[in-house]
């Protein structure tokens, strides 16, 4: 993705945009968010290798895209509302990941996934605390409609949600970006272990559960 043109720049931030929405519309459609800010990664990656300048908006594009999609409905209640929460909320999202882009052009682009993770996640868990709470775009959420594949949310919560989503995203990003045969390979198996093992563990737990005493 060296010398990023103007229209791969729109289709990430399209992309990622609809990769993100899309879970919280459509049953079972989870394991888009999975996949949803590799196009953002890939993004961010070319405009560290020509020293773009000026991206904040780029990545504010692509979350106001996100929050549209999945809160235009607040329309319905309170125009006003509306436009407070997506504008606000969509800038809250691009400051976490300029700033995790910031800090890893300080310490290591290659661990630019991993801070994000970091800052997403530590961001939800305020969200989650304070008065104006809006948690409905965890990313944990995102599989609301996928429950068969989430049994172990009673355990972790929609915060280990979150970090699952996120450690794919960047295992996936890593196995694309990595070079060598033999790393891509093992990288890419990684990546692989990391999206069907808790899914199966999930699937069979749906599957083979059964009620004990009287159902609530």
């Amino acid at each position: 993705m060296n010398g990023i043109s103007f229209r791969k720049t729109s289709a990430c931030t399209a992309l990622s945009a609809l990769l993100l929405g899309i879970p919280y519309l459509v049953p079972h459609s989870g394991y888009l968010a999975l996949v949803a800010f590799v196009p953002l990664f890939l993004m961010a990656d070319a405009f560290r290798k020509e020293k773009r300048r000026h991206t904040f908006f780029i990545y504010y594009a692509a979350f106001l895209l996100f929050n549209v999609i999945t809160t235009w409905w607040i329309w319905n209640v309170s125009p006003v509302g509306a436009v407070a929460a997506i504008v606000l909320n969509a800038l809250q999202m691009t400051v976490i990941f300029a700033l995790a882009g910031w800090t890893s052009g300080k310490l290591g682009n290659s661990l630019f996934p991993l801070f994000f993770a970091v800052f997403w996640t530590a961001w939800e868990h305020v969200y989650y605390n304070v008065e104006i709470s809006w948690p409905w775009l965890a990313l944990g959420n995102a599989f609301a409609g996928s429950v068969e594949a989430v049994q172990w949310y009673d355990l972790m919560g929609t915060t280990g949600g979150t970090l699952w989503i996120l450690l794919c995203n960047a295992l996936i990003y890593n196995a694309i970006k990595i070079e060598g045969k033999h790393r891509k390979r093992l990288c890419t198996a990684v990546a692989a272990a990391a999206v069907i093992i808790p899914t199966a563990c999930s699937l069979v737990r749906f599957f083979t559960f059964e009620e004990k005493g009287d159902p609530m």
